[in-house]
């Protein structure tokens, strides 16, 4: 007998019927929820205050003076432009941290602003593909001191992968204009500020910004998406983009987790041996009766589901 496709049970010769409908598409991953605004422009919004975090100094290859440099030890307060918002706002920059601002890159022919908000490095990241932008060079050679930082990917994955080193640079960078002013008494510290750009200001670079801000300070997925989104509303954070910054997340909490156990494995290596007693040679557990159990804790919490029902 010769059939097609991923047919369900026929009742012509089975008394049963699918409890649920067939479904012949791979399942689809649960969404990630996102913390934004609620209701209309009179409601109350989602409000955010960072602070930074300690947590991912070993990810981000940082010390704690170096984390102060750069952040100066101020928390940061989300700004609510997402109402009202005009859709004209996207061909704008937007401030996401006092120090970190997003854009598209059209905004650098803007010397007025460049100049005005002191930005002292302009982050490009561009598709692998396509050139560099022109906008950018002119940018640099018209104003003293600002530089630039081009980043080249192929996709948002390949973005993923040099994240760590984008954020050592502009790191780096906010350290370097800290410390050529921090032994000069009559002279204002210089403070860095980077504008991160892209060809709309709404993906790769706001992919990015967000990943700098959970390495920075601590948020999750859920909610460096809300925070991002609220100050510049027009940025697209799609449930791939999410996967994204979750698999961040989920890098970055392992780092911690290792680090902390290198820390620990160090600190109990330095101390002082004894000697083992006689409960030490002996087992405590020598039965292996619940070598079974192990396997259940998967099936805890799980409603019972029967596939199929009798139609008697």
């Amino acid at each position: 007998m010769h059939t097609t496709g991923l047919a369900g049970p026929s009742t012509w010769h089975r008394a049963v019927t699918p409890t649920a409908a067939y479904s012949r598409r791979p399942p689809s991953p649960p969404s990630i929820p996102t913390q934004m605004v609620r209701g209309d422009e009179s409601s109350c919004p989602v409000s955010y205050t960072l602070k930074p975090t300690e947590d991912y100094l070993d990810a981000i290859q940082l010390t704690r003076a170096q984390l102060a440099a750069v952040t100066r030890g101020r928390k940061q307060c989300s700004v609510n432009r997402a109402s009202p918002w005009v859709y004209e706002q996207r061909r704008y920059f937007h401030s996401i941290l006092d120090y970190m601002s997003l854009g598209p890159v059209s905004v650098v022919r803007d010397r007025a602003y460049l100049a005005r908000e002191q930005i002292s490095m302009i982050v490009h990241v561009r598709d692998a593909r396509m050139p560099p932008t022109r906008a950018v060079d002119d940018a640099c050679r018209a104003l003293p001191g600002l530089t630039k930082f081009e980043v080249a990917v192929r996709n948002d994955f390949d973005l993923l992968h040099q994240l760590p080193a984008i954020i050592h640079t502009i790191n780096t960078h906010m350290i370097e204009l800290s410390d050529e002013t921090a032994c000069q008494t009559d002279v204002t510290p210089r403070i860095g500020r980077i504008l991160v750009t892209c060809a709309t200001g709404n993906d790769l670079s706001a992919l990015l910004v967000a990943g700098y801000v959970m390495a920075m300070f601590g948020l999750s997925t859920s909610k460096v998406v809300g925070f991002v989104s609220l100050q510049r509303f027009c940025c697209t954070f799609d449930e791939d983009i999410k996967r994204i910054l979750q698999t961040w997340e989920d890098i970055l909490k392992a780092t911690a987790v290792v680090s902390r156990d290198r820390a620990a494995t160090q600190n109990t290596a330095r101390l002082p041996k004894s000697k083992r007693d006689v409960h030490d040679m002996m087992s405590s557990d020598l039965s292996t009766d619940d070598s079974l159990c192990d396997d259940m804790d998967r099936f805890t919490g799980r409603e019972a589901f029967v596939p199929f029902m009798d139609m008697d």
